[in-house]
This record gives C-alpha cells, sequence and structure tokens, in this order.
C-alpha cells in the first residue's frame, strides 16, 4: 500500500488531499457553471448528492469490514499457532530423557525462534516463507522421524501421539499464515474504497450555490476526514505485521524467554 506505518499521519494525509479535491471541484464548478444554474438544480444536485454518499458509504463499510475479517482470522490463526507450539514443547518434556528427544527439543527451539526473528519481520515487508524459518521446520520433522524409532511403551506412543497431531495443527497454521501473505490480493478493494471517496469529494462541490462558503468548507473537511479514517484503519488491517494496528509477536517471545533463549 502507498500509506505510511503511522495511522495518524495517513489520517492528516489524507484529510489534507481529499478536502483539496473537493475544495478545487468546488472551485472548477464555480467557474464552469453558472450561479443562477446552481440555484435552479440546487435540490436536484442535494439528492443525488445523498444517493451517492450513502451507496459510497455502504461499499466502503462492506470494504473496511472484509479488511477487519482478514485480520482477524490472522489474530486468531496466530493465537492458536502459539497455542500448538506451547503445548508440544509440554508434552515433549514428559518423554524419557533421551539424545533423541534432547535433538528435538533443540530443533523445536531453532524453529520457534526463527520464527520471531527471521519469518514475521519478513511479514512485515510484505514476504511470506522464509527459508532459514522453512529450515529449521525440516530439521524438526527430521527429529520427530528419530524419536518416534525409540518409542517403546504405550504410554510414550500415546504422547507422541500427541505430540505429533499439535505439530502438525501448528505446521497447517504457519502455512495459513504464510498463504495469508503471498495470495494477499486487494487491489479491487483498494480501488473501491479510494474512488468511491474521491468521486463523492469531487461531486461534493456541485452542491454549494455559493452561500454560506465557511460552513461548505467545514462540512467538506469533515466529510474528508470520515473519509480519511475509513482509509487508514482498512490500510493498517490490510497489514496485520506492520503499522499501529498490528499483530504482536509478544506471544511468540514469551515461548522464546521460556526457553531462555534469543533470537
Amino acid at each position: 500500500m502507498f500509506l505510511t506505518h503511522s495511522l495518524l499521519l495517513n489520517v492528516i494525509l489524507l484529510t489534507i488531499g481529499l478536502t483539496l479535491v473537493g475544495c478545487l471541484s468546488h472551485y472548477a464548478v464555480h467557474r464552469l457553471i453558472s450561479l443562477p444554474a446552481l440555484e435552479r438544480r440546487s435540490g436536484v444536485s442535494s439528492v443525488m448528492f445523498q444517493v451517492l454518499g450513502s451507496i459510497a458509504g455502504i461499499m466502503q463499510a462492506f470494504v473496511v469490514v472484509g479488511f477487519w475479517n482478514s485480520y482477524q482470522d490472522k489474530v486468531n490463526s496466530a493465537h492458536q499457532e502459539v497455542e500448538n507450539l506451547t503445548v508440544t514443547y509440554r508434552n515433549l518434556v514428559i518423554l524419557p530423557e533421551t539424545p533423541s528427544k534432547q535433538e528435538l527439543i533443540t530443533r523445536y527451539k531453532e524453529y520457534v525462534v526463527s520464527i520471531l526473528a527471521h519469518e514475521l519481520p519478513g511479514h512485515g515487508r510484505g514476504l511470506g516463507s522464509d527459508k532459514r524459518t522453512q529450515d529449521a521446520m525440516d530439521h524438526l520433522w527430521v527429529a520427530l522421524r528419530q524419536l518416534a524409532k525409540e518409542i517403546q511403551s504405550p504410554g510414550q506412543a500415546e504422547v507422541f501421539g500427541v505430540i505429533l497431531t499439535d505439530a502438525n495443527a501448528a505446521a497447517k497454521l504457519r502455512q495459513h499464515r504464510v498463504n495469508g501473505i503471498n495470495s494477499a490480493d486487494s487491489s479491487l478493494l483498494w480501488i473501491v474504497l479510494i474512488a468511491s471517496s474521491l468521486l463523492v469529494m469531487a461531486v461534493v462541490g456541485t452542491v454549494n450555490i455559493g452561500q454560506r462558503e465557511r460552513l461548505y468548507y467545514v462540512l467538506t473537511l469533515s466529510l474528508a476526514f470520515m473519509f480519511s479514517m475509513m482509509i487508514a484503519v482498512a490500510n493498517d488491517y490490510s497489514t496485520p505485521y506492520e503499522g499501529t494496528i498490528t499483530i504482536s509477536d509478544k506471544a511468540y517471545g514469551i515461548l522464546v524467554k521460556y526457553f531462555a533463549m534469543t533470537p
């Protein structure tokens, strides 16, 4: 997206830009259309503007809600991934001490640290899977297969089955997270959101007939501010790993601290 990572700065810049569009439209209309013509059509212009504004508002609401739902899906997925990783580690500790178990725990810690240190920062730059994290996951699965050969008692087999289930779930959630970055294409939604705002701000210049100029500019500024808020908030929701409204990496960080390791 072309906006900055600051919600407040985005609102300010968008408000200035949209207000400028409304003022330029107002200036152009009053230069091209006579005041008597504007007065004759003021009633129709006001009704048409209300209809246009209502349609634009409905369309923008759908777009913002769509971005919000996508953001919530990523938040829920991240929380579930951390839960599965946490349970996996706790169950690993239950198994008897063997060289294979220690190797698996080491590989597991390296994988979690790599998510925090490499993959999540990459998501903030629009990157999907990180090769270092993928390699750490591959090593983790090799260690899991090695440990499976040492499982002997039915109790150990039951615990290992739970570990494998949670590890598989965490792997699926990671893939879901990566796919969400790689497959995100919201170009059409941005066209709807921004084009509708520009259109309404351009048309607002036609509904004033030269009276109460101060009030007109105050209302134009207010309308521009509302559109700016919607665009800026949608922008933050569309980039869940950067900006003001973000998915915090603290949950993964708690796991790293629990391991007494630093990324």
